[in-house]
């Protein structure tokens, strides 16, 4: 059981549950009617000549494709199909095509023939191999015309109603409203679950929920990493196998005294540590790497400064060779006029 029905009609209908109950209505029979009128126009444009809806049919001949089974046919119109699963093993099916049925039981409670039907379908010659006869009539297209044949009739707005005086003045009933806003989304049972909840912020220091690092109180656990989850500038640095702080029982007492399953645990706990010692090197490692990438970028900046600096002053010096030029040649015509005048 579900109400697939009743989660569909109330998305359909979401954004225009605020109004009144005459205008909610009043849109609720504008939206039938568009509907009703959509499918009509359907019908008309796409399933002329058509027995079945086209989309039925374009499905069950999909499923005849590449269907590997093997029939005995007892009359005409029944056979035993049988089919393989992937562990080989066999599978009978009963099919009688005059009855409409298969011991499977989907051709019976859908309506529509099943793999097993579809194989002896097309098995057979001539009209018989038709698969649209063997649709039930829920799937034609007249069945399709006869559920949509009467639209909803139109009326005028109610502005333009005749007024009707009943003989009495009919109040709105006496109720408490809730504080704050209507809801919009429906309350959900208790077998659905509370769905996804309210967003909560996640702390980057410990991993928590519902805090933030700047904030946060918590012990951090070792194993989280917080020399890696902070990075190489905040780490405390390399650690030193020979100045590191025993922290197992094997490292403070007595080999005679350490018992067996205590003792067990010292290679796994230094391996531990091994691994985060090479971790933290790989993490100091690309933190060098990235100054040393900044330093060889800030060089090649200098360098581009100093090309365009030695630019300018090649166009300098041009520039006053031009100059020079031109006041040349300004005095040889200069003497060249007093020359003929005198």
């Amino acid at each position: 059981m579900n109400n697939n029905l009743a989660e569909s009609f109330n998305a359909w209908v979401r954004k225009i549950k605020d109004l009144h109950v005459v205008d909610l209505l009043d849109r609720i029979r504008v939206m039938i009617m568009a509907k009703f009128e959509l499918r009509q126009r359907i019908a008309r444009e796409r399933f002329a000549g058509h027995k079945i809806i086209p989309v039925v049919m374009t499905r069950l001949h999909d499923k005849t494709r590449g269907l590997k089974m093997s029939l005995v046919r007892r009359n005409p119109y029944e056979a035993e199909v049988t089919a393989l699963d992937r562990e080989k093993r066999e599978w009978k099916y009963v099919v009688h095509l005059e009855r409409m049925t298969c011991s499977c039981r989907q051709w019976q409670i859908t309506g529509v023939p099943c793999v097993h039907a579809l194989f002896f379908i097309t098995s057979l010659s001539g009209r018989a191999r038709e698969i649209d006869q063997y649709v039930h009539d829920y799937y034609s297209v007249t069945w399709f015309n006869a559920t949509y044949v009467d639209n909803v009739p139109a009326i005028e707005s109610k502005h333009q109603w005749d007024f009707v005086d009943p003989g009495f003045v009919l109040q709105p009933p006496v109720q408490g409203r809730a504080p704050g806003r209507p809801r919009k989304v429906r309350i959900r049972s208790s077998s659905e679950g509370s769905g996804l909840g309210p967003r909560k912020r996640k702390c980057r220091r410990c991993g928590g929920l519902g805090h933030i690092a700047r904030n946060c109180k918590n012990a951090v656990d070792p194993a989280f990493g917080e020399d890696e989850h902070w990075g190489a500038e905040n780490a405390d640095g390399p650690l030193d196998p020979s100045t590191t702080v025993p922290s197992t029982a094997a490292s403070i007492m007595p080999s005679s005294t350490v018992p067996s399953s205590v003792a067990s645990t010292v290679p796994s706990t230094a391996a531990s540590v091994m691994k985060k010692m090479k971790k933290v090197k790989e993490v100091a490692g690309t933190s060098e790497d990235q100054v040393v990438a900044k330093e060889k970028k800030r060089k090649k900046g200098k360098e581009v400064v100093a090309t365009s600096e030695d630019q300018d002053v090649a166009k300098e010096k041009k520039r006053k060779k031009e100059k020079e030029v031109v006041a040349r040649r300004t005095k040889r015509v200069i003497k060249k006029k007093l020359v003929l005048d005198l």
